[in-house]
């Protein structure tokens, strides 16, 4: 009896190791497919490839589909579609990930061409002629609309930049200049690469109106008393100016030289027992510039 007891002990136990171990030979059966080598030109309406992933699980328990261009993820899922415009041969992989934290992967090979397109090996920007910008009242933007040409590698980026100062992404954009003076806007484009080209244009701003401009005013309001209680902590600022021509773009709120907000109303919460001194100030579209204080004296609660 005790000899059948031992038996079946041991063959309960050779059962529970081959299912453990029939387990782990299904798990690591696990099989990635990317799909075939394709060849991609690139064209102005067909600049993406179309990844399908697929994959053999026979526990059916995958969690995870990635794919990578080299080592860089280029994003989750099975299906999805990616920009591939560098000519040349690229090696995309996909990763898949089951519950059990197996992996398998398998690549595939997509070769790049352009179609239409000239390959100059010169990368150039030309940011337009120089002009004079004579502002009236229906007239306060200049229009940039820079162009380049295509080098060897794809343009990637297109930017502008105002004395240095980036001023937007893109090739065309309105932007508003009002005050009188000469500014140099440069027009830059980064190809897939690397390379770099740019241009400058010069902008002379002649603006008789901002020149009449004399009579702008703030008016940040009176001095107060501000009795901090738990549920009075802030207090409401609420600031006028006046502009004969009507052209204000910005109010702003500065306690000391700290910048505290934007916006003619606003809820400042303050708190420090003391004086603050708090500075409205006011921009017009011409660049003219108009300030005002108040006092706030904080006062805590009442022991």
């Amino acid at each position: 009896m005790i000899k059948f007891k031992n038996t079946f002990h041991s063959l309960f136990i050779l059962i529970m190791i081959g299912i453990f171990t029939s387990t782990l030979q299904a798990s690591s059966l696990l099989i990635a497919k990317a799909g075939a080598d394709i060849n991609h030109t690139v064209t102005a309406s067909n600049r993406a490839v179309h990844l399908v992933g697929t994959a053999i699980d026979p526990n059916n328990n995958i969690v995870k589909y990635e794919w990578f261009n080299g080592t860089k993820l280029i994003g989750p899922g099975a299906s999805r579609w990616y920009v591939l415009t560098e000519d040349g041969t690229h090696t995309l992989t996909l990763k898949v990930t089951d519950a059990d934290g197996n992996v398998a992967t398998d690549t595939m090979v997509v070769n790049v061409n352009h179609q239409g397109v000239t390959q100059t090996g010169t990368l150039t920007a030309n940011a337009g002629a120089d002009i004079t910008h004579n502002v009236t009242a229906s007239n306060r933007q200049i229009h940039l609309n820079g162009t380049a040409t295509v080098g060897s590698s794809p343009i990637v980026k297109q930017e502008w930049f105002k004395d240095g100062v980036k001023v937007w992404n893109g090739s065309s954009a309105w932007y508003t200049l009002v005050t009188p003076g000469d500014y140099n806007f440069e027009f830059r484009v980064t190809a897939k690469d690397g390379s770099v080209a740019s241009d400058t244009m010069i902008v002379t701003v002649i603006n008789e109106l901002g020149n009449r401009q004399t009579s702008l005013t703030a008016n940040a309001g009176a001095d107060i008393n501000h009795i901090v209680t738990p549920s009075n902590s802030a207090i409401h600022l609420v600031g006028t100016a006046i502009d004969p021509n009507n052209n204000i773009v910005k109010y702003e709120w500065f306690n000391g030289t700290t910048l505290i907000g934007t916006g003619a109303s606003r809820w400042y919460v303050i708190t420090q027992p003391g004086a603050h001194t708090l500075t409205l100030k006011v921009t017009d579209a011409d660049g003219n510039v108009a300030t005002d204080t108040m006092v706030v004296n904080v006062i805590p609660t009442p022991a």
